[in-house]
């Protein structure tokens, strides 16, 4: 897989993760088990990164996880 195919995929596990939190509202109990899917994506993803991707894929996968961590902590989507 290259790295734009990898790039990609990153990108459309957060994007679809900021939606889902958007169209659930800030009162949803939901919000952890939608970022907890997001997480298990990302760690399925690993090593296809770590394996075929360069170094912009294993940055942004990074950013990723960075951008999920701040979505569960102060809710900014």
């Amino acid at each position: 897989m290259d790295d734009d195919a990898l790039l990609l995929r990153i990108r459309a596990v957060v994007v679809s993760t900021r939606a889902a939190l958007r169209s659930l509202g800030s009162e949803s109990d939901q919000h952890v088990d939608v970022l907890r899917r997001a997480e298990l994506l990302l760690d399925e993803l690993q090593p296809e990164v770590m394996r075929y991707g360069g170094e912009t894929p294993r940055s942004r996968l990074a950013q990723a996880r960075d951008e999920l961590s701040r979505m569960s902590t102060d809710g900014s989507t």
